[in-house]
């Protein structure tokens, strides 16, 4: 099937959607929607899938997606609940011409670069952070000023970083693709043999291998272990459980192979990336 398509209530007052989400409502399958998302991560930790881009997500992260980029946040197995503040608008909520403006250069092309899914990191999270906040609670025209105010600075900011490789939707508007996708978001952890999901794409195994290639620039290998590496992630920062233990509940088979995929994918060793970045994350509880 088709990732989910959303369809998201506006009220007679509001323009955008702009609210809280939180479990069990804050998970949602594969799926996708017209408008345009800036999501805000209040609390709970998991994994993200927008396009064809894997990885983790924590508190304070903010991301922006374009129209109709499908996506899914995953919050761990381990942990109750997840939030997050969630802004949903369409490109033309302030009239059809005003892209066309001379004024709304910047924010333009903010909106084209949102089809592979920005995450901002650094300073701006804290600014956005407030400015959202407002926005959430806000009334009026003021909602409009802080949403521009939003837009304007996610545009002039350098420390954001797209994430995606495939720049067209349409990639996934295909069943196959979307089954293949959901079935391996369930079932990374596990062992799953390229004649299953083959099967589940009703494909031969060379014909499958070829069609996930042309459809996500990567192999179904390389697909999997990104997933079982985000996965791995999260656990080498929480977690007192040793590197070994890690890579076998990831879904990994060998110390061997978890080292040279986490390599692979990360740049840097397993221990290397737990020594970095765990102080970090104590110091900010």
């Amino acid at each position: 099937m088709k990732p989910l398509v959303q369809k998201l209530p506006l009220s007679d007052q509001a323009s955008f959607v702009a609210r809280k989400y939180t479990s069990p409502f804050f998970e949602t399958a594969w799926h996708q929607h017209e408008e345009y998302e800036l999501v805000l991560q209040l609390d709970g930790k998991g994994m993200c899938f927008i396009g064809n881009y894997i990885g983790e997500f924590n508190a304070g992260d903010i991301f922006f997606l374009g129209s109709n980029v499908p996506h899914e946040f995953k919050k761990d197995d381990d942990i109750e609940t997840c939030s997050a503040l969630v802004i949903h608008f369409k490109p033309d909520f302030l009239g059809k011409d005003f892209l066309a403006l001379p004024e709304f250069s910047e924010i333009k092309i903010l909106l084209a670069d949102a089809v592979l899914g920005i995450k901002f990191k650094g300073i701006i999270n804290k600014q956005l952070n407030s400015l959202m906040t407002t926005l959430s609670s806000a009334t009026g025209f003021e909602r409009i000023t802080l949403l521009c105010q939003c837009m304007l600075l996610m545009s002039r900011v350098n420390e954001k970083a797209t994430l995606s490789t495939i720049t067209e939707s349409n990639q996934f508007s295909n069943h196959k693709i979307n089954n293949v996708f959901e079935y391996t978001i369930l079932n990374f952890r596990n062992q799953i043999s390229l004649k299953t999901i083959a099967d589940i794409a009703n494909l031969s195994i060379p014909a499958f291998c070829r069609y996930f290639k042309r459809k996500t620039k990567k192999t179904y290998i390389e697909f999997v272990n990104e997933m079982k590496i985000g996965y791995a992630c999260q656990s080498l920062i929480d977690s007192e459980e040793t590197i070994l233990q890690i890579s076998y509940a990831s879904g990994f088979n060998t110390i061997a192979n978890f080292n040279k995929q986490f390599l692979k994918v990360k740049g840097i060793k397993p221990s290397v990336y737990r020594k970095n970045l765990r102080p970090i994350v104590l110091e900010a509880v």
